[in-house]
């Protein structure tokens, strides 16, 4: 192991253990609170730290598609969740673009890499994983080009616009940690099945959170 592989090892750790607490103390404290920005900071930047060194410790010695896929999408998703709230309600900037461009580019690679993956016996196993990446990927895109028409977003589709992107990066790094690495968690724990609670609660608080916004949404239209 190299300098720069430990490095990037260490810090790709490290920034995942803090984004794992960071985010779940961003999901519990009160949304649009001081306390909540200011975890959410440190979210931001340990995950954007983390699925980039992810990234990076994917491509050698050898190329992990998968875990490139991953990352990729985490990274996409933070940056796009994060920027939503950074910029000012019904703006946009060169940064939008951008990460348009990028999302739109990556669904593409990442559909090929699932037609790829059906192809090899090997790595038929891969194929669901890059499919619902893609998807979720396309989906982002898909907000980010509306945005973009639009010249911004603002109300409760910015705030959904944030939520669903920082949940579901959450949701890729808890996947990632308890069920793409199980044996860092001690026998007990994997033997009584206890691995997937935490990916559950994650989906479950995701589902919460956007349902009440939705329905907050749908009373503010009602008459009175």
């Amino acid at each position: 192991m190299t300098f720069l592989h430990g490095l990037l090892r260490s810090t790709h750790i490290v920034m995942g253990s803090v984004g794992l607490l960071s985010g779940a103390t961003a999901m519990v404290l009160r949304k649009g609170s001081p306390m909540h920005g200011r975890v959410g900071q440190v979210f931001f930047v340990s995950m954007t730290l983390m699925a980039s060194c992810g990234i990076m410790l994917s491509l050698a010695p050898e190329l992990d598609r998968l875990n490139i896929t991953g990352g990729s999408l985490a990274l996409y998703l933070t940056i796009t969740a994060w920027l939503t709230v950074e910029r000012r309600a019904r703006s946009i900037g060169r940064a939008e673009r951008v990460l348009a461009a990028w999302g739109g580019l990556g669904m593409l690679v990442v559909f090929a890499f699932a037609v790829r993956a059906a192809g090899i016996p090997a790595e038929t196993g891969a194929t669901p994983f890059f499919i619902a990446f893609g998807s979720i990927m396309a989906l982002g895109v898909a907000g980010d080009w509306r945005v973009l028409q639009a010249g911004g977003v603002q109300g409760r589709a910015r705030t959904v616009r944030h939520l669903w992107r920082m949940c579901t990066a959450m949701l890729l790094a808890t996947l990632s940690l308890f069920l793409g690495q199980p044996q860092v968690f001690p026998s007990v724990i994997r033997d009584r099945g206890l691995l997937p609670v935490a990916p559950v609660l994650v989906l479950l608080a995701t589902l919460y959170f956007l349902l009440r916004e939705l329905v907050k949404g749908r009373r503010a239209q009602l008459p009175g």
